[in-house]
This record gives C-alpha cells, structure tokens and sequence, in this order.
C-alpha cells in the first residue's frame, strides 16, 4: 500500500463547449436493458449520475440516457464528487461544476477531487487546499498531500507524514514514515518499519509493533507479524491470530484469507465458516462470493454451498442484483438464480453501480442502464452498507439524520444513503456529527424525496471503489 498517490499528467490547450440535446440510449439487443452504444476510445463508471467518455482524445461526461452534457473537450478529467469535476487543460488543472461551468480556473499543476468541501492541488512543488470558491484555506507548503478523509488529512514534509484537520491545524507532528488515510476512525502509521494506528486526536492508540497493518473495515483490520496476515479489532485485541499467507479486508461479515496457495473465507470471529480450497475468490457482495475451482468459477453463499454451478470462464462479484460472467468467450450478465438475463455478447463487461454498468463491443466502450419498464433484470434496490439511523427532520436545507450510535458509526465526510420511496436513493455528505444526530448535505437527488422516518445507510466507499477498479481481463 502507497500512502500518498501521486498522478502523472500530460496534456494539449482545450476549450469548452455545451451540445445540444439527444437521446442516445436506446433498447439493447437482448430487450432487458438500455444500451448506450459503445462509442467511445476510452470511458468510466457513473458518478454522481454523469460519466467520464473518451471522443477523438479528448473527455467529456453523459448522462444516463448517453446524452452528452459536457462535450468532450478535456485532455484529462476526474469523476464529480460533490457536484464538481477535476479538469485538465493548457498543462494547468481546474475545476467544472455540472453545467461545464469552471468555477476554478485552469492554474494547478496537479488536483484531486474534492472531499468534505475541500479539494487537495498543486502549485509548484506544495500542494494546499482550496474550496468550491477556489479560495485557498490551507497554504502550499506541503511536498505530498493526501485527500480529507473523516475530517483529516495525511501531509508529508522533510521525509515524514503527519496528519492536519480541516483548518490546516496538525494534530500530530511529522514524524511518521508511512502513513495511510483514516478509516472507521482509525489511521495505520508506521515508524522505524513498524505499523500500529492512530484515533483522530492523533494518539497512538494501538502500539507500533506490526510488520504492516491496513485498513479497519467493519471494525476489524488485517495485520502482519512474522511475514504472517491476522486481525485485530479496533482495541488492537487480536481477533485472528497472524497465520495466513494473504488476507483482504471484511464484506458482508467475511473476509477472504489464503494459506498454502488455496483461498476460503473467515467469520467475524475468525471461524473458518468456507474451506481454504479455491484457487481464486471475490470478496461476498449481496450473499455471495465467485470461486474458482479446477479453471472454472461459480457462485458460493456463506456456508459455502454453491448456490451456482461452475460454469463461467471468469466472473465478477454480485451488485445491483445480476453478476458479470465470461462464457463461450463472451460477456454478459445473470441473476441469482444463474439465468443469463443479460446476453454474453460483450468483449468485456463490468460491474452494475446505480443500476448502470460499462461494457466493450468491438474495442469501443459502451453502457448498459436497467431499464425500469422491463423484468429481465433485478430491479430490486440494492443496499451499500449498514443501516445507522432514520431521517429525523430537513431545517432549509439540511437534513437532520438520528441514530443510536451515531458518535461512532459516522464520521465527518461519510457518505450515507437515504432510503427513498423512488429507484434512484439520495446521497448524503455528513458534515456535523454529534452523539445521536448528525447534520447532512445533499449531494445527489432531491430534497423533495426525502422524508422523515426514511432508513439511512452508510456506504462502504473503499468497498465500491474496488469493485469500480475491477476489470474482465
């Protein structure tokens, strides 16, 4: 694990311009979804309801109905997030808003997309942070800087990292040589080639004794001692003690460990619930795990009874209720009862997100939507994460989330998911968590869908971000 990313960039003068209005989706050959037509050089997953699209080298964003919003005219674009867009253009980099608007000029030599209301860019050597003004709120003075997560931000100076709040106040010093973002509350560190973890007031609440320590998810995280992956929980009380080869972070309540070259599954308690005995696995999402055993992947529920014969040549994990496969070459898609409801005729197909996914037909990228009006697909909402409270009240704007446990299951700049009576939910950005409530912001929807006594959901970001990174090769 890098701590601190850094992108390379290069890049040609572009201008921007709107198109006008077109409907480009229309029915896919197998009559079960909308197909926007693989067009494009290059593409990427829907964020926030627009999605990056590669046209004669240069990107700009659709919808999801393929009309074009933003005409492709970037030599390099990020995905929104908080409705805003990291652009490229002229060697410099700036900022769009939905529209194709720049609310930030072209004039960073590097930028990151923005998270809790501020964005990390360069200028020169130093990066800073800015907000949507494009008012700089944390001066350049750090040659590394990580994006805000949970309120604070990993920066790195004269060879160490330490770790800021969102004024730009330190709350450690720099004195740590690796450093990882914050995650359930909780940061990995490393000193002197030993790993232990951070809470947010920057003490070292689990020792620094660890050969390598990762990410908590779901309130355990995988460590290493004597070249061996265990588990510790947030405490540092060892869960699992270090005897696996290779380990992943816990989904759905299990987590996928490897010893003597075979993949199984553990509980939360560390009970080996699925023999070590497949050559390859995915991670559980919506029940099920795809194996691979003797060169042929199936589906397996948490018993580890398979629940889908071995069939496909590759395969991708569950989500939004249908699964990508490989068969007889080709990629398509099938239910949970192993029916093939999307056809297998895709080079290279990826996973559904809110209900859309990206395929390949002929080298070009393309998209495929469930379409509402059909039953070929699960139309069924799917939830990301963990129930942690109910909508209590919307004061002029801001919706006002009560849960038991809030101080502890939510974090400034989680993202939450309101649970709404149409297909497509409302997502949040937590911004003042207290006790038992916790102040949001809309980020994606409309305010006019949500209700109070209306179920909120945290998402597992890390958790979706590796399914977005996953391809079919």
């Amino acid at each position: 694990m890098k701590a601190l990313p850094m992108i390379a960039i290069a890049a040609i003068s572009i201008t921007i311009f709107l198109l006008p209005d077109h409907a480009a989706g229309q029915e896919s050959p197998d009559d079960s979804v909308i197909l926007i037509p693989s067009q494009y050089a290059n593409a990427s997953h829907f964020s926030e309801g627009l999605a990056r699209v590669m046209k004669d080298g240069l990107w700009g964003y659709i919808d999801k109905t393929g009309k074009t919003v933003i005409a492709p005219a970037f030599d390099l674009a990020g995905g929104f997030t908080e409705n805003c867009a990291a652009v490229y253009g002229n060697y410099k980099w700036g900022f769009i808003d939905r529209t194709g608007r720049f609310i930030v000029p072209l004039q960073y030599d590097e930028a990151r997309n923005f998270s809790s209301g501020l964005a990390a860019v360069r200028k020169g050597q130093n990066w800073g942070f800015i907000n949507k003004a494009g008012n700089t709120v944390i001066s350049f003075k750090y040659p590394k800087a990580a994006d805000f997560r949970e309120g604070v931000a990993a920066v790195f100076d004269q060879g160490l990292y330490g770790f800021i709040d969102m004024s730009g106040r330190r709350i450690t010093d720099l004195k740590y040589d690796e450093a990882h973002d914050f995650s359930e509350g909780m940061a990995a560190v490393s000193k002197e080639y030993r790993w232990g973890y951070l809470d947010k007031t920057g003490r070292e609440v689990i020792p620094l004794h660890f050969e390598a320590a990762y990410d908590f998810s779901e309130g355990r995280a995988a460590v290493i001692l004597n070249k061996r992956f265990g588990y510790i929980d947030t405490t540092g009380r060892e869960v699992v003690r270090p005897q696996y080869e290779n380990a992943r972070d816990f989904s759905e309540a299990m987590a996928a460990v490897k010893r003597d070259g075979r993949w199984g599954f553990i509980d939360a308690d560390g009970r080996e619930v699925v023999p070590l005995k497949f050559e390859e696995v995915s991670d559980f999402y919506e029940g099920t795990a795809a194996v691979k055993s003797g060169g042929r992947f199936s589906f397996i529920d948490k018993t580890g009874t398979a629940v889908i014969a071995a069939s496909f040549e590759k395969a991708l994990p569950f989500t939004d209720g249908v699964a990508a496969v490989k068969k007889d070459g080709n990629w398509g898609y099938i239910d949970h009862q192993g029916s093939m409801v999307i056809q297998n005729a895709y080079g290279n197909a990826y996973p559904f997100f809110e209900k859309v996914a990206m395929i390949t037909l002929n080298g070009k990228y393309g998209y495929l939507i469930q379409s509402k009006r059909r039953t070929g697909i699960v139309t069924a909402k799917v939830r990301s994460g963990v129930q942690v409270g109910q909508v209590k009240s919307i004061q002029r704007g801001i919706i006002i989330v009560s849960g038991r446990d809030i101080a502890n299951t939510v974090f400034m700049g989680d993202r939450l998911t309101v649970e709404t009576n149409n297909d497509d939910s409302a997502e949040l950005s937590a911004e003042f968590p207290m006790m038992t409530t916790v102040k949001c912001r809309l980020l994606h929807g409309s305010l006019k869908d949500i209700a109070g006594g209306q179920k909120v959901f945290k998402r597992f970001l890390r958790r979706e971000e590796k399914l977005k990174q996953m391809t079919s090769h």
